[in-house]
């Protein structure tokens, strides 16, 4: 049980800094070769490349991530959230299991500690659980963003209180691949972009199919947080 434990936290954490690249694994058998992208709109292509290099430049946020259906990766998590600081990488959150039950985690540079039973212990490294290109705000998600084909402004709506613009596009397989070995197909991808302002990215959705998932919602861009590298006794 305490094996498991250890298993479904340390995937969690590597979900959160995916952030954090957010990644999958999509159902279905090989079918054809995917016919070419179709060609985006100039205005959201633009767009949605400078809120990439935006979020590129965060030093902090605050990071939720929500899941639509099973994911072996995560176990049975259903929820990730926390505070992390980009430079130097430190994460401090939790993870929420579809039980209820709650593990606080801390992610410093590369060593991955979670609390278990009121007990922190190191359960990995994190360049081992998590691709190098996507550790942290400077380089997953703007690696996504950059990698969406076919944008497409999709209009306004309001997250958490933000007024956003919407655009939607494809995720390549080749793209889910760098972030999820095991992917067999594209994804679709909505990205919500602060409308006012700086270009910060507010929310994204990655669909895999009608009963897979995951949302990163980011928020308190910039602002100062306070984390900690080592574990409280």
């Amino acid at each position: 049980m305490r094996k498991r434990l250890y298993t479904l936290t340390v995937t969690a954490a590597s979900l959160l800094l995916l952030t954090l690249g957010c990644s999958t694994e999509t159902g279905g058998s090989d079918g054809p070769a995917p016919s070419a992208a179709a060609p985006g709109d100039a205005a959201a292509e633009k767009l949605l490349l400078a809120s990439a290099d935006v979020t590129k430049s965060l030093t902090s946020a605050q990071i939720r991530i929500d899941l639509k259906g099973e994911f072996s990766r995560v176990g049975e998590a259903s929820a990730i959230e926390g505070d992390a600081q980009v430079r130097p990488l430190v994460v401090n959150g939790q993870v929420t299991y579809r039980t209820g039950a709650v593990a606080p985690l801390i992610v410093a540079g590369d060593t991955v500690s979670v609390d278990i039973g009121g007990v922190w212990n190191e359960v990995g490294r994190t360049s081992v659980v998590i691709p190098p290109a996507v550790l942290d705000l400077s380089e997953g998600l703007p690696t996504i963003m950059g990698s969406i084909e076919s944008q497409q402004n999709a209009g306004s709506e309001m997250i958490d209180g933000t007024e956003s613009t919407r655009i939607t596009g494809t995720m390549p397989v080749d793209a889910a691949k760098d972030l999820l070995p095991e992917a067999t197909g594209p994804a679709d991808v909505s990205v919500w972009v602060r409308s006012s302002g700086d270009p910060l990215l507010v929310r994204m959705l990655i669909d895999f199919s009608p009963e897979q998932a995951i949302t990163v919602t980011v928020s308190n861009w910039d602002v100062p947080v306070r984390v900690t590298t080592t574990p409280s006794p």
